[in-house]
Parts: structure tokens; C-alpha cells; sequence
């Protein structure tokens, strides 16, 4: 359970696992916690290399935050939409699972079908962000 102060407003960061996206958090962290909630959350995609899952944690372990991590969650019926599930460090895919599944409902993603991103990453990170709100 995450505690926000009501006084502040709230701002929920999409961390990549990547050198910039941690930069920008670190940073967000420092200079902004006094005027917002800040909420992070990062989206595996059961794809991420192993030194990104390590990068991850370890900007949790030394940067002071703990990240929200999330795996789309797909329902493989027919007109039931992705949701997520919340994992840690340990629990996170590396067999590539919520990718697979996505796959399985949708098709391999491709230009006229891009739906790589939106399923494994913007859905469950904008559920995640509603639910928290």
C-alpha cells in the first residue's frame, strides 16, 4: 500500500530501465518529492536483458525509490482487454511469458499491427496509474 500526501499533487513516472530514464528519475526524486507524490513504475516485458532487470533494482537500492513492477496480465478470451500484475525482482519474467501471451491473443506485432508497446507497457502502466489515483 502506498501512502500520498493529499497536500501534494501526484506524478507517476514510466521508468525504461534505461541509463536516461534513471537519470530523470534520481533527478525527479531529488528535486521535486517536496511538491508531488512521486509513484515509479516499471514495465517488464518478460523481453528485458537480465543487466536490465539488475539495473532496475539496483536504482531502486541506490537512488531511494521503490519501483512498481507490472507484467501485462492478458486474458486470451475474446473482447477481455489486458490488465497486469504487479511482480518484484525476483518474480519477473525472463522466459519471456506476458510477450508470449500477448502474442498468443494478437499476433506477432508488425508495422500495420504495433501493438507491442501498447499491450506489454502502456496499458498496464495506465491501469496501474488509474488504480492508484
Amino acid at each position: 500500500s502506498i501512502l500520498l500526501d493529499n497536500n501534494k499533487k501526484n506524478l507517476f513516472i514510466s521508468f525504461s530501465g534505461g541509463e536516461t530514464s534513471a537519470f530523470m528519475t534520481k533527478f525527479l526524486i531529488d528535486n521535486k518529492s517536496n511538491e508531488y507524490n512521486i509513484l515509479v513504475a516499471f514495465a517488464n516485458t518478460g523481453e528485458e536483458n537480465e543487466e536490465t532487470l539488475i539495473f532496475v533494482n539496483e536504482c531502486e537500492n541506490n537512488f531511494n525509490f521503490k519501483a512498481i513492477w507490472i507484467e501485462a496480465k492478458v486474458d486470451p478470451k475474446l473482447g477481455k482487454g489486458i490488465n497486469y500484475n504487479i511482480v518484484d525482482f525476483k518474480s519477473a519474467s525472463r522466459n519471456g511469458d506476458p510477450f508470449k501471451a500477448v502474442i498468443k491473443k494478437l499476433g506477432i506485432p508488425n508495422t500495420p499491427n504495433p501493438h507491442c508497446t501498447r499491450d506489454l507497457k502502456m496499458t498496464p502502466l495506465i491501469k496501474l496509474d488509474t488504480i492508484k489515483k
